[in-house]
């Protein structure tokens, strides 16, 4: 459980997208399941599904090219707490998790919010700790 503080000025510098190649759309729970299942849970569907899904505000990152879904994270917006952050193997190293990680800060900031809480694994620290997380 990681938390971190946001501030205007944070958000501010991190507009800025490294790559155009995709875009962010709010997703249904049920289309975060297959790249869930194909980059966090290999095999293990039971492990992708969460209780809470339906409350949760999920966006996904579409490839332009195909619209083909390549990153997602969902948001707890009562808990401004993100979890399930990922992005297809293929696609990685093009700022689609920092992006996906930029929207739940808008939302956040949008919502009045002054942290925001990571659920993520131990051995994902140093891309979270990149991005000025801790």
């Amino acid at each position: 459980l990681k938390v971190y503080g946001l501030s205007k000025i944070l958000i501010i510098c991190s507009f800025v997208r490294v790559m155009g190649f995709f875009r962010i759309d709010v997703i249904k729970a049920s289309e975060t399941l297959p790249l869930r299942e194909k980059v966090l849970w290999p095999g293990r569907p039971d492990m992708c599904v969460l209780a809470e899904d339906n409350e949760l505000l999920h966006y996904g990152a579409f490839a332009e090219d195909g619209g083909e879904i390549i990153g997602i994270i969902s948001y707890d917006t009562k808990k401004s707490s993100f979890r399930k952050l990922a992005v297809d193997s293929k696609y990685r190293r093009n700022g689609i998790g920092t992006a996906l990680i930029q929207r739940c800060e808008e939302e956040a900031i949008e919502r009045g919010h002054a942290h925001l809480v990571c659920h993520a694994r131990q051995a994902q620290n140093s891309f979270y700790l990149k991005r000025g997380m801790h």
